[in-house]
């Protein structure tokens, strides 16, 4: 028991005296200058003079800085541990938290410190583009090709029509209905109805005949046995009416047709550029554009020139249509009744000059058939289409 006793007081006595003279040594260079220190309190390095004291401060000061850098070192490589952990966590979290970078709204929204166009994220479907000029708007996409291929509405990314034109008019005639003309009035005289014997070789008499469609008597000589007239004259009164020559006007052919969008937002992280801006896919232009009215030579930046005409000048027509001298025909023929009152037909007799064979008659009946006409003349296709002067030019960036 003794034994144990003595192990435990020395075991004690080692721990404890060596603690406290390592507490009086700290306590006394905490209080006591050291030699040769800056008056802002930084240790010098330059030993001077002092004796041995002098070097016993600068040894404490060397100990206690020592300690002091250690710890501080310690700190600072604990502290320097956790900004690193911190920072590589909040690198972590910016590309993995899943933000997506909007690149029209001059904000690093995915914190990869990339604005808009300077952001790889935004890729193709973005680019810098320059202010328009003075007197000039835009930016704009435009389409400028085959008019039945020109997108009915404005694509996504611009999605506001600015502006529509076209271009290389084709000139396409006036389409005329045809010139007519009414026909004219026309009158016909009959003939004689002559009695002849068999075979026409004999005039026996005449009688005249009644107007057209209208029964008249007639009193044959005896012996007659046959009949013949000979062909009415016919005489057209007036003129005829002209008609048709009527424009039907094509609308206007184009080989190229224009629109320009715009709206979309603009967004930044271009330097020296004014903005970022969507790009458009077919068929819309690669390069944006600006616009401005007239045929205007391109500002610096937009040299690819389209030149677009705004209206037309419409002179397309038809001649008017004309009717030249009538001419008019009549024809007739004659018939016979063996009664007064023409109920009972016994011959028809042409009125060509043929001679037609009768028993007799008392009465007879011209039915007359009469035409006429005029030549048409005119109505063709006059004037023309020609692109106006207001015009409107676009130029793109290459």
């Amino acid at each position: 028991m003794r034994t144990r006793s003595l192990v435990a007081i020395v075991a004690f006595v080692a721990v404890v005296v060596p603690a406290l003279a390592a507490s009086c040594t700290l306590d006394f260079n905490q209080f006591e200058p050291t030699r040769g220190s800056s008056a802002g309190g930084g240790a010098s390095t330059s030993s001077g003079p002092g004796g041995s004291g002098g070097g016993g401060g600068m040894t404490a000061s060397s100990s206690a800085s020592s300690s002091s850098s250690v710890a501080s070192s310690s700190s600072a490589s604990s502290s320097s541990v956790a900004s690193s952990s911190v920072a590589s966590s909040s690198a972590a979290s910016s590309t993995t938290s899943g933000a997506t970078e909007d690149c029209l709204n001059n904000i690093d929204d995915d914190g990869d410190g990339d604005v808009d166009c300077a952001d790889s994220d935004c890729g193709g479907g973005f680019t810098c583009v320059s202010n328009a000029p003075p007197a000039w708007n835009g930016p704009v996409a435009l389409y400028d090709g085959v008019p039945g291929m020109k997108p009915a509405a404005c694509p996504g990314e611009h999605p506001l029509k600015s502006y529509e034109g076209n271009h290389d008019l084709n000139d396409t005639p006036a389409i005329c209905s045809a010139c007519a003309c009414s026909a004219p009035n026309v009158a016909c005289n009959v003939k004689q109805l002559e009695f002849d014997t068999a075979g026409c070789n004999q005039q026996k008499g005449f009688a005249t005949q009644p107007a057209p469609g209208q029964c008249g008597p007639i009193s044959p000589p005896g012996g007659v046995t046959s009949y013949t007239a000979i062909a009415p004259d016919a005489f057209s009164a007036g003129g005829c009416a002209a008609s048709g020559g009527t424009a039907t006007l094509p609308p206007p052919d184009w080989g190229g047709a224009g629109l320009a969008c715009a709206g979309g937002g603009l967004g930044g992280g271009c330097g020296n550029k004014a903005a970022c801006a969507a790009v458009s896919g077919a068929p819309f232009e690669a390069g944006l554009c600006v616009y401005r009215s007239g045929d205007q030579p391109c500002p610096n930046g937009f040299g690819d020139k389209h030149l677009f005409v705004n209206s037309v000048i419409d002179t397309r027509g038809c001649g008017l249509c004309a009717c030249g001298g009538a001419s008019a025909t009549c024809a007739a023929k004659t018939k016979v009744f063996s009664d007064g009152a023409c109920g009972v037909p016994v011959a028809e007799v042409p009125n060509d000059g043929s001679c037609v064979d009768a028993a007799g008659g008392a009465s007879i009946k011209v039915d007359v058939t009469k035409s006429g006409s005029c030549p048409a003349s005119g109505g063709a296709p006059q004037g023309s289409l020609k692109e106006g002067s207001s015009m409107t030019t676009v130029c793109c960036a290459p």
